[in-house]
């Protein structure tokens, strides 16, 4: 917005582009909006500024200095929202509520002012300088200062304020239904105080919400696309009601703090025919208890392979493996890569009425229509192995294994995979070839592991470029290229392209791409595999058969412009080239 702004000042010949950039410059030292720093350095009056604001967003304007405001409607909105939206209320008439703002078209401000308030908006402009003299002034005379409040309750409401909430289905009325946070019991004021992280996480697309305390407070982190951002700091008032309130909802013992607890929400309604399943773990600190809240959106979970994202032969290669009589799928990658993801399609399109499936979870993350899910009782002695026992006198005839913990449980898979039974199951492992030699350093015979292996996936999850502000990367040489894996021709062909940053994305990127290398245990692997070869070795012979690495895979989406470069060297690693 700053720098639409600043395009059209120019443009209507209020300033020149010499005084645009040193007002630029100065707004990346003070860390304010660009009309601060016009005014800031004289380039342009204040009631000037106003006026050309005042056409641009189509509001009235205000004089915050002419006009005095009722202490009353100032403190209908918290101070720290006010300082965060650089808005301030002036007037009140029914259920209408005038707030003077330095930018009326930000619309999740206003969204927030009317889920704080209750009441409807109508935004008024006005230049920041006046605004926040006007924040300091009233809120000031009416007791509001920072950490002059006793007791939680606008605590609460400032917290509530501060949640930078971007729009979410809600129920019709829902919001109009929801009494001020300042009116609430303080249990209840917890409960929405958590509801609101967690649909806020929700609108983000985030992954996990980092729960972590502190001397000062709690902080609260949003693992998006696979990156920590950190999203509030909660005063430390509020640090046991949050903390005991999230362990309620994943039905925890609250009175335990010294051992680390793992607990379910589910069904977490998000907005209109959205809801997650939510993993809590906690870990008792120094500090106090850390938890960490990993969320599962049940609507975006593939219904088959297809939806994975695969490319179409790697697709067709994987449904022939799946299709067989028997024999071991291994699924490859680190924690949170999407390894689940991938076994949970792949079963959604195997089950069916003419075969019976079978899983053994620690814990059953989603519910799969057709299959059998057995949660493993770790308490009662059934471990993974024990478990894979019992499960074969049920005759199932596919099996699908969350992980691998022990010995025990890679024998009992690998023999299971021999005796007949298609089993699936995810393994931590670098690629294809790494995954095969881990099994034999695991203790399980190379001959078995040939025996049983029929493909191996291996796979990453890649942050997206965003479409709208991606730009080209001079600062990639084709010999970078070269050195990363591509061909000299393709090096000279390609045009790498870097992150941005727009209104439409998260610091450059939109989402993820998922990259797989799918790897068939053929003839000529299996002999190699019995021969008790290395991981180098089986790479070579899978080269030598044509086939490609999950580096080269991610070099071809550089290519096409839907990755960056070094989050393919990241994700991908050296020894994968």
């Amino acid at each position: 917005m700053a720098d639409r702004i600043g395009e059209l000042l120019v443009r209507e010949n209020l300033i020149s582009l010499a005084q645009l950039k040193r007002a630029q410059a100065d707004q990346r030292t003070t860390g304010k909006r660009l009309s601060y720093s016009l005014s800031r350095l004289g380039i342009l009056g204040e009631r000037e500024l106003a006026d050309f604001l005042s056409a641009q967003y189509g509001v009235p304007w205000m004089s915050l200095t002419d006009y005095e405001i009722d202490p009353k409607v100032v403190e209908l909105v918290p101070k720290s929202l006010a300082s965060k939206h650089t808005a301030i209320a002036v007037q009140r008439a029914g259920s209408t509520l005038v707030v003077a703002m330095a930018d009326p078209s930000n619309i999740y401000a206003i969204d927030d002012l009317k889920f704080i308030t209750n009441l409807n908006v109508e935004p008024v402009v006005s230049t920041e300088t006046a605004i926040e003299d006007a924040i300091v002034r009233y809120y000031d005379r009416s007791g509001e200062r920072d950490g002059d409040r006793s007791g939680n309750s606008a605590a609460y409401a400032d917290v509530l304020g501060a949640l930078n909430l971007e729009r979410v289905d809600a129920a019709p009325g829902e919001r109009e239904r929801t009494p001020p946070a300042a009116g609430l019991p303080e249990q209840d004021q917890a409960i929405r105080l958590c509801n609101r992280v967690l649909l806020h996480a929700a609108s983000r697309g985030a992954t996990q919400v980092h729960v972590e305390p502190s001397e000062r407070g709690l902080r609260i982190r949003f693992r998006v696309d696979g990156v920590l951002h950190p999203e509030s700091e909660l005063p430390i008032g509020l640090r046991s009601a949050v903390t005991t309130r999230f362990k309620l909802m994943a039905q925890l013992d609250v009175a335990e703090r010294r051992t680390p607890q793992e607990g379910q929400i589910r069904g977490f309604h998000a907005g209109k025919d959205r809801e997650l399943d939510i993993r809590v773990a906690t870990m008792p600190t120094a500090a106090g208890e850390q938890l960490v809240l990993r969320l599962f959106d049940r609507s975006k979970l593939p219904h088959d392979l297809a939806g994975l994202g695969l490319e179409p032969e790697q697709l067709q290669c994987m449904r022939a493996a799946l299709q067989g009589s028997h024999g071991l799928t291994l699924v490859a990658g680190p924690a949170g890569s999407g390894t689940t993801t991938t076994l949970y399609a792949a079963l959604a399109e195997l089950a069916g009425d003419s075969v019976s499936v079978a899983t053994i979870e620690d814990p059953v993350e989603f519910t799969l229509p057709g299959c059998t899910q057995v949660q493993l009782q770790r308490e009662g002695g059934l471990g993974m192995a024990a478990s894979v026992q019992a499960l074969l006198r049920q005759d199932p005839d596919i099996i699908m294994l969350g992980g691998l913990p022990d010995l025990d449980a890679v024998d009992a898979a690998v023999r299971a995979a021999v005796g007949g039974r298609r089993v699936l199951t995810t393994l931590p492992a670098g690629d294809g070839a790494a995954a095969l030699v881990r099994l034999v350093h695991l203790g399980v015979e190379p001959y078995m592991v040939a025996a049983a292996a029929r493909l191996v996936v291996a796979q990453r999850l890649v942050r997206r470029l965003c479409g709208e502000c991606s730009s080209e990367d001079p600062a990639i040489s084709p010999q970078r290229l070269i050195d990363a894996g591509m061909s000299p021709q393709q090096a000279r062909e390609c045009r790498p392209r870097r992150a941005g940053g727009c209104k439409a994305c998260l610091a450059g990127y939109r989402g993820r791409v998922a990259l797989f290398e799918v790897l068939p245990v053929g003839a000529a692997l299996q002999e190699r595999i019995a021969e008790g070869a290395g991981a180098a070795e089986l790479r070579a012979e899978a080269t030598a058969q044509g086939h490609r690495s999950l580096r080269q895979v991610g070099l071809a989406r550089v290519a096409d412009g839907q990755i960056a470069l070094d989050d393919l060297l990241r994700a991908t690693g050296d020894h994968l080239a």
